[in-house]
């Protein structure tokens, strides 16, 4: 019998990821910079609403000029601001935004989702979605345009290259 089972766009850039080893070719602090800035020119796009200063915060945690509380501080402002939408794109745009403000994810390294073949009574496969930056991002993007997650890949390959 075949899998018939589609696999989605995150996960098939993430295993693109992985085979070409290209996250192993950037420091995280690079890759954490990278996916702020295509945050910025390919996510908020889709937004109406002013999204930038978001982006700000993390930026100038990552240049110490605020700390730890007060970017938690803005990570509970914006959850707070994604209790108030309706619009499920907005949802998916504050949900990049919450992650992109999240203190681990501004600090610690990527490590791989699994994928477990059962689950422990034996259906389907289940797929952890946790806070590893990498899949986590993917997956983010993935809800607001599956699209995006092909972007993101060429816009690492073309970071990488430049580099």
């Amino acid at each position: 019998m075949k899998n018939t089972e589609k696999i989605s766009p995150s996960e098939k850039i993430l295993e693109k990821l992985k085979e070409e080893k290209i996250l192993e070719k950037i420091a995280y602090s690079d890759f954490v910079k990278i996916c702020l800035e295509f945050v910025e020119y390919f996510i908020f796009p889709f937004s109406n609403r002013e999204l930038s200063s978001y982006v700000s915060y993390s930026r100038d945690f990552l240049r110490g000029k605020i700390d730890e509380n007060k970017i938690y501080k803005y990570q509970n402002e914006a959850f707070k601001d994604y209790l108030n939408l309706s619009d499920p794109l907005e949802k998916s745009i504050q949900d990049v935004v919450c992650l992109c403000l999240n203190y681990k994810f501004l600090t610690s390294y990527y490590s791989e989702w699994t994928v477990e073949p059962k689950n422990p009574i034996g259906f389907k496969s289940i797929t952890h979605y946790t806070l590893d930056s990498a899949p986590a991002f993917l997956h983010y993007i993935e809800d607001i345009d599956g699209k995006l997650c092909e972007d993101f890949y060429e816009y690492l390959k073309v970071y990488i290259k430049n580099k």
